[in-house]
């Protein structure tokens, strides 16, 4: 299975959904897509490292310090089941864990812009998944 290109320069670069140039930041929107990102992340962590239902013997980040939290994460924000998304369990848990170091940098908007409303971007229902986001990020991203 080969990598998408978005994939591959995230990888490699670790780029994050972010403004071009001078044109004016809508951070609401790259916000929302910070936690669409993670949830694609999650979504293929959970698929390739077999994490469905708690973490696996193999699961890639349970050497992390708070490793046990970050698949926690990932299995609280997939989406759903996508095999398309299964890709090499090392390669994805990287891809998740730059994932969750890019959204960190959205909880403080999403709790000023969403949660007034009684919504969270990193939450598919009306719970704060921001302190998950950022419990993880502090724990294992150093």
């Amino acid at each position: 299975m080969s990598p998408s290109t978005a994939e591959w320069l995230l990888e490699i670069s670790g780029l994050t959904v972010g403004t071009h140039g001078d044109a004016p930041q809508d951070i609401v929107g790259q916000g929302m897509a910070l936690a669409a990102q993670l949830r694609r992340a999650a979504t293929g962590h959970v698929m390739a490292d077999g994490c469905l239902t708690g973490p696996s013997s193999t699961c890639r980040l349970r050497e992390l310090d708070g490793g046990e939290a970050a698949c926690r994460l990932a299995r609280e924000v997939a989406t759903a089941d996508d095999s398309s998304l299964a890709t090499d369990p090392d390669r994805s848990a990287h891809l998740f864990m730059q994932a969750v170091r890019a959204a960190a940098t959205a909880v403080f908007h999403c709790r000023r812009h969403a949660h007034p409303a009684g919504d969270c971007w990193f939450s598919g229902n009306a719970t704060d998944g921001c302190a998950s986001v950022l419990a993880v990020a502090h724990r294992v991203i150093a």
